[in-house]
């Protein structure tokens, strides 16, 4: 038996596929990724996209659309909206009045403040805190803090 893919694959297993430094990817207008961290432009929409430990942030007036694995921070402080769906060990923020709707898979903290309406589904068995806001439990399963099932 021929081994000398055996290093090969060693070194993807210790560094991951993409190397060792998280990198996040956005497709939309004006919208820029620096390692980890990415910014939606202040108007438009924009998606971004990363595996582990990304900052994404949602500024002013744009609608944004995010996507992150573990342990990330999704900041949405506009008057957009705000999509994300987020893995285990993530926070994500939503203090604007443009609202999000937010997906944990994984246990996550969600921070809503804001005066938009603010929607979190967690995954059966996950746990998922709600937290700066009265919330109102819904039939399928959501919670929604700032608005009606």
């Amino acid at each position: 038996m021929d081994n000398r893919w055996i290093p090969a694959l060693a070194f993807v297993l210790l560094t991951g596929c993409g190397g060792g430094t998280p990198t996040g990817e956005c497709r939309g207008d004006d919208c820029a990724c620096t390692d980890a961290t990415c910014d939606c432009p202040a108007t438009g929409s924009c998606a971004q996209e990363c595996t582990s430990a990304c900052v994404l942030g949602c500024s002013d007036g744009a609608d944004c659309e995010f996507s992150c694995g573990t342990g990330c921070l999704a900041e949405c402080p506009g008057s957009g909206s705000c999509e994300v769906e987020v893995g285990t060990g993530s926070t994500v923020v939503c203090d604007g009045p443009g609202g999000c709707d937010v997906v944990c898979n994984g246990d996550c903290n969600v921070t809503c403040p804001g005066s938009g309406t603010c929607r979190v589904r967690c995954g059966e068995g996950d746990m998922c805190l709600l937290q700066a806001c009265d919330a109102v439990s819904c039939p399928d399963g959501s919670q929604v803090c700032n608005g009606a099932c």
